[in-house]
């Protein structure tokens, strides 16, 4: 689908400019019956950076993220009911009450 690979394509141009080994990123768009995520994989030493202190960049992320879904659902070129950007290597995973 089209619109998945914007939405992954434009979180790794951004995620680029924010580790400091851009070489080790990588985006993978996991899309299910009604749901999309976004697993972003970096090096070690970046997690920190693509987290944020207290996971505010993290969080800022998926919020911006989550705002772009909701237009393409408006639009009708997506149908997702459930999205999220997930950083499988963060040492705790436990997720921000919205």
């Amino acid at each position: 689908m089209e619109a998945t690979e914007t939405l992954r394509a434009q979180l790794e141009s951004l995620l680029k400019l924010i580790v400091h080994k851009p070489d080790e990123l990588r985006v993978e768009a996991v899309i299910g019956d009604d749901s999309f995520e976004l697993k972003v994989y970096v090096d070690d030493t970046d997690v920190g950076r693509v987290l944020g202190a207290r996971g505010t960049t993290i969080h800022a992320l998926r919020v911006v993220w989550d705002k772009m879904v909701g237009k393409l659902i408006q639009e009708g070129r997506a149908h997702w009911i459930r999205f999220d950007i997930d950083l499988p290597q963060a040492p705790n995973r436990r997720r921000p009450q919205y």
